[in-house]
């Protein structure tokens, strides 16, 4: 499915009363939702595709698990 990723550099970012996590993922429906301007979409967020089943939910927010794995090297 195709996700929309927050960038790092603009966590606690805040739409419409609404605050955005760093490397949060959001549909293109939640992105219209919260009246996100489609030409700005570029420039905070990242377009992925993540499967449904490599993604979790922490506190009310969506995020992709392998982002966050680190190596064990």
């Amino acid at each position: 499915m195709t996700y929309y990723e927050l960038k790092p550099e603009y966590d606690q970012m805040t739409v419409n009363q609404y605050s955005l996590i760093a490397m949060e993922l959001k549909t293109q429906k939640e992105l219209s939702r919260l009246k996100f301007p489609e030409e700005l979409r570029d420039k905070y967020f990242l377009k992925t595709k993540v499967s449904n089943r490599k993604i979790y939910w922490f506190f009310g927010a969506r995020f992709n698990i392998n982002k966050n794995e680190k190596s064990n090297n």
